[in-house]
């Protein structure tokens, strides 16, 4: 069981470890990257004109735009990847989202020397970063600028972190290696050829899922999840950081489970999804006994508000909320008496077209109900665990209102 506990944990929030390493901001600027931008505020194209005049002069920003009519962050980024001097100004513009994603990596906790593979990596910024939390693994960076990233590893003297060419299709270099963690930091979600939608045009999502854009987004997906599954060990793990919105979820999940790739719920963490710049774990490994459709309740969690993502109901709504999950396999069942009480408790966890339930039913009327996502499972489980043990404590008249 202690095992089986340090395992699940391997990826979870290890806050020690974040106190001691809690640098990106200094990090980075010690390996050249100077922010071109205040704290929290968003990268604005006139940041980047800003520094590219101040450094090297007006005349070199009008040649550097000369062949854009407007503003195209595909083109501007790509010319920002031509020199390490561009790279270093890219990265100073988008200073405060590159500590974003560092914080989310900074949280992962791998065991030494691990295959480390940085996929859509760029001039290896993050790599870099990843080099310093885990000095003892190996790191790849895989991407068409490696040529700036290995003169940037020369500069700072980093010879822990190795450099491929290739893309996302091309993935040539590295036929034949395994890795145990890969990493993509905002790949999928920026993907010129595989434009991922933020919402449908469509009145319902089944719509559009069998709509020709559809059915090509997720035949793209599918490719990308076959080709990332090549290439990652049976017990390995899959870390996707971006910006997610429910049909962004609904579709990377989807598509990947169908060629293998499963949100590993072990280690997945419902609150940090959202909008903004977060994390999702995949594996190999397929959840048993838990939740009939993962795909479904990982976009529910994209979409929630920020109320929370679940609701709670009491008497008699709550329990026809559970006559709705009637001939649902039941995933967690428990009954018990508390004699201080005179009372009789039964639990039970179901789950149903990607909902998840926890229904509390007493013999002397209670009912509660707590409806959300099939991902909240292992902690709706949890939860009724934690509850049995309030309940049977000497305080258990006392707490059962917030139960």
């Amino acid at each position: 069981m202690k095992s089986k506990k340090k395992n699940n944990n391997r990826y979870k929030n290890n806050q020690d470890k974040v106190l001691k390493i809690n640098y990106p901001r200094t990090f980075f600027r010690s390996i050249g990257i100077k922010p071109y931008v205040k704290a929290n505020e968003k990268r604005q194209f006139e940041h980047l004109q800003k520094a590219i005049s101040s450094k090297f002069g007006h005349d070199i920003w009008k040649r550097f735009i000369d062949n854009s009519n407007e503003y195209d962050d595909g083109y501007v980024f790509n010319q920002c990847h031509t020199t390490l001097d561009f790279v270093k100004i890219w990265n100073g513009v988008d200073f405060n989202r590159i500590c974003l994603i560092a914080n989310i990596i900074q949280k992962i906790d791998i065991p030494n020397n691990k295959n480390v593979l940085d996929l859509g990596g760029g001039a290896g910024q993050i790599a870099f970063f990843m080099a310093h939390l885990w000095p003892d693994s190996t790191l790849t960076v895989i991407d068409k600028y490696s040529h700036i990233g290995k003169e940037w590893a020369g500069e700072i003297n980093e010879g822990r972190v190795h450099f491929k060419n290739g893309t996302l299709s091309n993935l040539k270099t590295i036929e034949g290696c395994k890795y145990d963690l890969i990493i993509m930091p905002r790949v999928i979600g920026n993907l010129e050829d595989l434009a991922l939608p933020s919402d449908t045009n469509t009145f319902d999502t089944s719509s559009y899922l069998q709509s020709q854009e559809g059915k090509n987004i997720l035949r793209g997906l599918k490719e990308i999840g076959t080709i990332v599954k090549k290439h990652l060990t049976d017990g390995g793990h899959l870390v996707l950081i971006d910006s997610w919105s429910s049909i962004r979820a609904l579709l990377i999940a989807n598509a990947f489970e169908k060629v293998g790739l499963y949100i590993d719920i072990d280690h997945f963490h419902p609150e940090s999804i959202s909008m903004k710049y977060s994390s999702i774990v995949f594996s190999k490994a397929k959840p048993e006994n838990l939740s009939q459709d993962l795909p479904i309740g990982f976009a529910m969690i994209a979409d929630r508000n920020e109320d929370g993502a679940h609701c709670c109901f009491s008497g008699q709504y709550a329990e026809v909320f559970r006559s709705l999950f009637a001939g649902s396999k039941v995933l967690f069942e428990d009954t018990f008496s508390i004699k201080a009480l005179d009372t009789s408790f039964k639990q039970e966890v179901l789950e149903k077209n990607g909902i998840a339930i926890k229904y509390i039913s007493t013999t002397d009327g209670i009912r509660r109900a707590t409806i959300g996502p099939s991902l909240y499972l292992p902690i709706l489980i949890e939860s009724c665990k934690k509850d049995k043990k309030v309940l049977e404590s000497d305080d258990a008249a006392l707490e059962i209102s917030k139960i």
